[in-house]
């Protein structure tokens, strides 16, 4: 099933469109993308509390190396205080 993974306002602009496509209801998945990275870091962490923030910086750190690598606006790094 294909997932949609957007803002919240995202979700709902998705989901209207949906409803106006009967022949997709059911067949397509919208998710918020809190909601997501909440889900996969709690997954990742094997739903152990004391893993979660080393899974996140994990995440962090990965997102960063491609911002370093590909971007050349460096506010766009996000560190975990």
């Amino acid at each position: 099933m294909p997932v949609i993974v957007t803002s919240k306002k995202g979700v709902i602009s998705v989901d209207s469109l949906l409803e106006n496509s009967p022949q997709l209801i059911g067949r397509v998945e919208t998710l918020e993308l809190e909601q997501f990275l909440v889900t996969n870091i709690t997954e990742w962490a094997e739903f152990a509390p004391s893993e979660r923030k080393a899974c996140l910086q994990k995440l962090l750190d990965a997102y960063n190396e491609l911002i370093d690598r590909c971007e050349t606006d460096p506010s766009l790094r996000i560190e975990l205080k």
